[in-house]
């Protein structure tokens, strides 16, 4: 037991170490109120680890999750939807994340990680159910961003669909696509490069309607 104790103990005081060094250099707005905190890549390691006593979701919106995302998520949950042209709290959030746990044998005491494009919407998610009591929710604080730049393995819907899938029915008014799809501002910038490039990219039809790019 002692042999144990002086083997642990340096490991214990590296990983409070570890988290403290989080806490102090996150700035307010990806903190959460349980202080837990993975970067992608620690993520990636403990969900390769513990799988079955570990969760992933994936809390971006649908139509964002489409253009791609990591393997190892389990579901996508969005944290917010539009509703009358506003962007409101998922009412459905919890129930759904409940739901995927049951089916998977979790409880409160698992593993639940939580990413979003970098690290914002997933803060909310952790707080939701921290709510309710959940004890080991973390968020991905470099969020799917991150997990590309570390090209962790990733899947993009858009490299394996078939020519078919670029002809089928998920347009509306008169070919337009309609997502209905948004996200929180997390940086401006890059949102507005985004924007350009894929309405640049994506295909007009005689009407002259694009695709709406995903607000992220």
């Amino acid at each position: 037991m002692k042999r144990l104790s002086k083997y642990y103990q340096p490991v214990l005081v590296l990983c409070l170490f570890a988290i403290l060094t989080a806490c102090a250099t996150l700035p307010q707005n990806k903190k959460t109120g349980l202080e837990l905190y993975l970067k992608s890549t620690e993520a990636y390691e403990l969900l390769k680890k513990d799988a079955t006593k570990s969760i992933m979701f994936d809390v971006r919106t649908v139509a964002e999750v489409k253009e791609g995302k990591p393997t190892l998520i389990d579901a996508n949950v969005p944290i917010f939807v539009k509703e009358q042209k506003k962007v409101v709290l998922n009412k459905d959030f919890v129930s759904t994340i409940e739901k995927h746990m049951t089916e998977k044998g979790l409880d409160k005491d698992s593993n639940i990680i939580m990413i979003c494009r970098q690290g914002n919407r997933s803060v909310r998610a952790v707080d939701e159910l921290a709510k309710l009591g959940y004890k080991k929710v973390y968020t991905v604080v470099d969020g799917t961003n991150g997990w590309k730049e570390n090209n962790l393995p990733w899947y993009s819907e858009s490299t394996n669909a078939s020519e078919e899938e670029s002809t089928t029915s998920d347009a509306s008014d008169g070919g337009c696509i309609s997502d209905g799809s948004f996200g929180e501002e997390e940086d401006s910038a890059p949102v507005q490069q985004s924007r350009q490039r894929r309405d640049d990219e994506l295909p007009q039809n005689d009407a002259g309607c694009i695709m709406p790019s995903v607000v992220e």
